[in-house]
């Protein structure tokens, strides 16, 4: 464990995770991989490939404290129905991607939408309705 802290200051990153993982300290390995690698898909392959299913605490708390603010942060519904699918929140899965994409919430955790769809949620809330292709005078 010592060569994994020394290695985190120095070395390749990566390899400070591998010798985390070597030591058994999966959840110090995958928040090398978050926070200073910055590669969310590797700290859910490792959680995922150590843990053995899609139950493991390691992989639900990345979905819920990494995963799922992203995907509101970039807009990304698919992203944000992945990641309440593996949570076993099939209700707000379900819901992100067929309601608005305004006001989720999490437990506790309040996520409003941030980034591209900022402007279609002000509308849907609005009951603005989107342009008739068909109608002559509407600009699409």
């Amino acid at each position: 464990m010592a060569s994994s802290i020394v290695l985190t200051g120095i070395g390749p990153l990566e390899y400070a995770a591998a010798f985390f993982l070597l030591g058994g300290a999966l959840r110090d390995a995958v928040r090398i991989c978050l926070r200073q690698i910055g590669d969310v898909q590797l700290g859910i392959a490792l959680a995922r490939i150590v843990e053995g299913n899609d139950d493991g605490p390691v992989l639900q708390e990345i979905l819920r404290e990494t995963v799922v603010p992203l995907a509101f942060k970039d807009g990304n519904r698919w992203l944000a129905s992945w990641a309440f699918w593996l949570s076993h929140r099939r209700d707000l899965a379900v819901r992100v991607l067929v309601v608005c994409f305004g006001l989720v919430i999490v437990g506790r955790m309040y996520l409003t939408p941030r980034g591209p769809l900022l402007d279609s949620v002000a509308r849907c809330r609005q009951g603005a309705r989107r342009p008739d292709p068909f109608d002559r005078g509407s600009a699409l």
